[in-house]
């Protein structure tokens, strides 16, 4: 399976988090259990190497049962994540179909009238107005509104309340063997996974970065707590010469902003 996909799944499970984030949680986490483990050993057993050796396998066990639920966890994920981008991928073939060979196709699969909703968004209440002022304006008695993207609750209590008879608010994923996801090829939704959680490009930090205008108020702020810090820790000297230096970070900065500021003047 190709690895930038894979890479876009983890993201997508983990929030967004890198691989190294997730690894040092595992680690951090494995470590508090196994302190956990020790002190509750601590009074049944009373020698400190068999509670050791005791505390590890129980971590080691508890870590390798919870690397399985997390793998359950993933493979599930997957599948919901494929499924709703296939379905995504179909939104995005409905929207740009030709509308009026969907509302044929929608009308021999449900045998009534259809007025289709083409956006983007759930149609809401003003799209069912909409729709009604179209049925008086065709003289209709009876239609059913489909939508590419499914109904507000707010649009389906009022067809339901006000246009009852008159209007059938249907999701075109709700008419049967209308919307098939097998035409979505799996490399299309490798490919659109892939790009939905593509890892972004950060910017490399540099020097530049460091003597930006904003960084006036961050440069006084440390500058200021190293001070402060001066008279409760030992070493007063080394905090008062490193605030010195974030002051010194500060002018730097308010000079260069200010030099660029007349620079641009003068053009």
């Amino acid at each position: 399976m190709d690895k930038n996909y894979t890479n876009a799944v983890k993201r997508s499970y983990n929030g967004g988090r890198s691989g190294l984030a997730s690894a040092l949680d595992f680690l951090f986490f494995n470590l508090i259990r196994l302190l956990a483990v020790y002190l509750l050993l601590k009074r049944p057993i009373s020698e400190p190497i068999l509670r050791l050796f005791l505390s590890i396998t129980i971590t080691i066990i508890l870590a390798i049962i919870s690397k399985l639920v997390s793998d359950s966890r993933y493979r599930k994920h997957e599948a919901r994540l494929r499924r709703d981008t296939a379905k995504k991928l179909i939104q995005r073939k409905l929207l740009c179909m030709n509308a009026r060979e969907l509302r044929t196709k929608a009308e021999s699969a449900l045998g009534t009238d259809c007025i289709i909703i083409q956006t983007a968004s759930e149609a809401d209440v003003d799209a069912v107005y909409e729709a009604m002022r179209s049925i008086s304006e065709a003289g209709l008695s009876q239609v059913c509104l489909v939508s590419v993207s499914g109904f507000t609750a707010d649009a389906i209590k009022l067809c339901e309340r006000c246009f009852r008879g008159v209007i059938d608010a249907k999701a075109i994923t709700d008419i049967p063997g209308f919307v098939d996801i097998s035409d979505i090829s799996d490399g299309e939704i490798d490919r659109e996974i892939t790009l939905e959680y593509e890892k972004p490009v950060k910017a490399k930090p540099g020097f530049k970065n460091a003597l930006m205008p904003d960084m006036v108020k961050k440069y006084v702020m440390l500058g200021a707590i190293l001070f402060a810090l001066s008279f409760i820790v030992r070493f007063s000297l080394y905090m008062r010469l490193t605030a010195s230096l974030a002051f010194c970070a500060a002018g730097a900065c308010m000079v260069l902003n200010e030099y660029s500021v007349r620079k641009k003047m003068k053009r």
